[in-house]
């Protein structure tokens, strides 16, 4: 079915207007307003149970208010598939449409002003809301995007519009909402995932690095990993533009930053007899130096002295490295699948060891697999 339908979701006696199958769907903020506002009041609601469930657990576990929590406000929604409006079903087809700029502003503004105001009501102090997780799609990265995406740009500049319309944002049941165009009341953080192309492809004018296999005069050869000279400088000039487009537009309001997915994803060795795979130009090794590269090039940032790096993620996935049919590598998610610091064994890996001496100072990580090992035992 395609009808919009009432459901009591949390067991609380709230009735709330849902679509049944399809998650990505909001109401469309003008001519579905009551469905809209009741989607906004969902938001709010599962927010202000999760905040007040840490708050709960703050209080019996004696937590000290400098154990911060941060709420991403929508996962990478550049991607206008995950944030779409309602769609139809046509000879069993089913397909829908996508909100423009400035309706998807809106819609991004409003699920931050909410977020917010449950986070401040119950983890004041200790909890940060952050703008929507943008990544990289940027037209510098073209070759990454597909039709259906916007650019970082373009919607970092519409949320600043909506936010600066002075016009309050869409009321819910039970709450009027403060007429603001103060950007701390949609977010405490500023946030995005500082992906630039990973892989040498054909048409990447930005890659991270590739694996160059030497033979030598007597036949044999040597494969090595070789970083893209050019990749930091990049790196570093992408994510300050990114945060300059955003404090110029509130008279240099400069929020905390997190990067909060911060990785670099290998593909695996198993990879390695795949043509693909190859071609790409990704292997452990490669992966970690340039894990370390981008770490301690947060020095050159304009952001360093209020950054935070949220590292992703802690170990490797095998449901996202192998594809739903047949268990065959699947090349768009075997790059997230491999992205961890420990393989699925209990192993750490290159990224993890330059972790480790970053924060140690180190080379010598064998007291670390040693405590890892003890959770694989």
């Amino acid at each position: 079915t395609n009808e919009w339908i009432s459901v009591n979701t949390f067991g609380n006696g709230s009735n709330y207007t849902l679509l049944c199958y399809d998650i990505n769907c909001v109401p469309d903020p003008s001519t579905e307003a009551e469905a809209y506002a009741t989607w906004l009041k969902i938001q709010y609601d599962a927010y202000d149970l999760l905040t007040s469930s840490i708050a709960s657990w703050k209080t019996a576990n004696s937590w000290p208010d400098d154990v911060k929590f941060y709420f991403e406000g929508l996962n990478e929604p550049e991607g206008q598939s995950t944030v779409h409006r309602r769609g139809y079903y046509t000879a069993d087809v089913y397909s829908y449409t996508y909100f423009d700029n400035a309706e998807l502003a809106k819609i991004h503004t409003d699920v931050a002003y909410y977020m917010t105001l449950a986070v401040n009501d119950n983890l004041s102090g200790i909890g940060f809301v952050t703008t929507p997780a943008l990544t990289n799609l940027t037209t510098t990265c073209g070759n990454n995007l597909i039709q259906s995406n916007v650019y970082v740009d373009t919607l970092l500049l519409a949320m600043a519009a909506a936010i600066k319309d002075n016009v309050a944002p869409t009321a819910i049941d039970g709450i009027t909402p403060v007429n603001t165009t103060d950007p701390e009341d949609y977010f405490t953080v500023l946030n995005w995932h500082p992906y630039l192309s990973w892989w040498k492809d054909e048409n990447a004018d930005i890659y991270y690095g590739e694996i160059k296999t030497t033979k030598t005069w007597y036949g044999s050869t040597t494969t090595e990993g070789v970083v893209n000279a050019d990749y930091v400088s990049q790196w570093v000039n992408w994510n300050n533009n990114i945060y300059h487009l955003f404090v110029d537009q509130f008279n240099n309001y400069t929020p905390k930053v997190v990067l909060s997915e911060f990785g670099v994803g290998d593909y695996g060795t198993d990879c390695a007899s795949n043509q693909r795979w190859t071609k790409l130009g990704i292997n452990e090794t490669l992966a970690g130096q340039v894990f370390y590269n981008l770490v301690t090039a947060i020095e050159n940032t304009d952001f360093k002295a209020n950054c935070t790096v949220l590292g992703f993620r802690m170990c490797d996935t095998e449901s996202l490295i192998l594809a739903d049919q047949g268990g065959v590598h699947n090349i768009y998610s075997a790059g997230e699948g491999n992205i961890g610091f420990i393989e699925e064994n209990g192993v750490i890996k290159a990224t993890m060891k330059k972790y480790y001496y970053i924060i140690n100072g180190s080379n010598d990580t064998s007291a670390l697999q040693t405590v890892v090992s003890s959770f694989y035992d």
